[in-house]
């Protein structure tokens, strides 16, 4: 009888469970409206976590399926585009937990052709945190073929004021100061500001401003606006270089909603999702006004949406370097085993980043979303952020 009335519970729990998921609306699609040819397909178990993705831009289409571990968390991230006939696999991710259930590391893998892992990966990041679970230190590796071993590239520390961030210091490989930024925040505790400074001789005594991101938002406490603006060398900021507009649906809240949680996909909005997202707008300036870029419109259903999985064959690889975005890295296909350099411009041609590509792979973290055009050997190649 026990055994029964446990069984009889436990079937309850589930039914309400499910029950629950079902009555939530689910994002299922991102669609670029103005621009066009750029959407984003989620897919997920019943639990609500996201069980893959596909996104389709002019570069193609790529897919990201994710492994959980039993509390929940992604452990591993793999990483295919679509060749014509299947999802062929060109990067692989994991991820270690410490005590805390913090992310620890990140590792990931630039496949061969055959679509399996090397015997070594190809970049590592290492996160520290303090008693409290704040990110206290964030060190990434790359590994080098000449030295065959992994050689430390840059590194990010991160200080707290009455338990918020304050500032993140970046420092690159050889322990020089190369940027750091300063957070502010308003009465109510949300961020409303982030300002950058560049230390072009290794120090903060040689700091020069360089960007800021300003945070609005709304009565209901979403992320209402983001405006980015640049630096001068008075140490003040010029008229804006873009804006983002978010747009809710105030009368459905978030706890209604299956938002989909990627770990290497963080939004700015994220972190202040008090409603339903509906979509954002993003401005960008073009001689001397504020012109609209590209809209991203959210799709949501009732239903919970299930991917058909294909089994991988093996196929001819194009020539063709392509850019794949994921978190902050960028995946240069076609530059895998190669090392070049590299520079990335917005599209008002203004150069952003610029360096070495080590093994195909590109640290994007800095940049704000939006499009580029990364320009390596002879390819000028536009990719999306």
């Amino acid at each position: 009888m026990i055994k029964t009335f446990i069984l009889a519970a436990a079937s309850l729990a589930a039914f309400t469970a499910a029950m629950a998921q079902e009555n939530k609306q689910w994002v299922s699609m991102v669609e670029e409206k103005n621009i066009g040819g750029y959407r984003i397909q989620y897919f997920y178990n019943e639990d609500g976590t996201l069980q893959s993705l596909e996104s389709t831009d002019d570069q193609g289409t790529t897919n990201k399926v994710f492994t959980y571990n039993d509390a929940g968390q992604v452990v591993s991230i793999d990483f295919g585009a679509w060749n014509g006939w299947v999802f062929e696999p060109y990067s692989y991710v994991e991820y270690d937990y410490n005590d805390q259930g913090l992310l620890a590391a990140r590792r990931n893998w630039n496949l061969d052709d055959d679509g399996n892992k090397k015997d070594f990966y190809d970049a590592e990041i290492r996160n520290s945190y303090d008693e409290d679970g704040n990110l206290l230190y964030k060190v990434t590796y790359l590994y080098m073929e000449n030295v065959a071993d992994y050689v430390l590239m840059d590194s990010t520390t991160y200080t707290y004021s009455n338990g918020r961030l304050g500032r993140m210091d970046c420092y690159n490989k050889n322990g020089g100061l190369s940027s750091y930024y300063i957070y502010e925040y308003d009465a109510r505790g949300d961020l409303e500001a982030e300002i950058n400074y560049n230390t072009p001789y290794g120090t903060a005594a040689s700091a020069e401003t360089y960007s800021k991101r300003e945070y609005q938002y709304d009565r209901s406490g979403n992320l209402k606006r983001l405006i980015y603006y640049l630096g001068t060398s008075m140490g003040g900021f010029n008229m804006p270089q873009d804006s983002t507009e978010y747009f809710y649906d105030e009368t459905v809240s978030i706890d209604d909603v299956v938002y989909p949680v990627d770990p290497e996909e963080t939004k700015d909005f994220e972190n202040y999702l008090k409603s339903k997202i509906e979509g954002y707008s993003v401005y960008s300036l073009e001689e001397m006004d504020m012109k609209l870029s590209l809209t991203q419109v959210y799709e949501y259903s009732y239903q919970d949406f299930r991917p058909v999985s294909v089994k991988s064959i093996e196929v001819p690889k194009s020539d063709e370097p392509k850019v794949f975005v994921s978190g902050g890295t960028a995946f240069v296909l076609g530059y895998e085993d190669k090392d070049a350099d590299y520079a990335i411009y917005d599209l008002s041609g203004r150069m952003v980043m610029s360096g070495k590509m080590a093994y195909g792979t590109l640290d994007v973290y800095r940049l704000h979303d939006g499009y580029y055009v990364l320009s390596v050997g002879d390819m000028d190649i536009k990719f999306r952020k």
